[in-house]
């Protein structure tokens, strides 16, 4: 963590992964989100 940057707003990546070996990338910062299918 950047202590010296007071304006900092911490943002997170969050992974959701499903049984099926897809999972879903999400970031926070922009909102983005992106799926990706299990391996063949």
């Amino acid at each position: 963590m950047n202590w010296a940057e007071a304006a900092c707003e911490g943002h997170w990546i969050k992974l959701s992964a499903r049984t099926d070996g897809s999972f879903t990338v999400t970031n926070s910062r922009n909102g983005f989100s992106k799926t990706y299918g299990p391996r063949n």
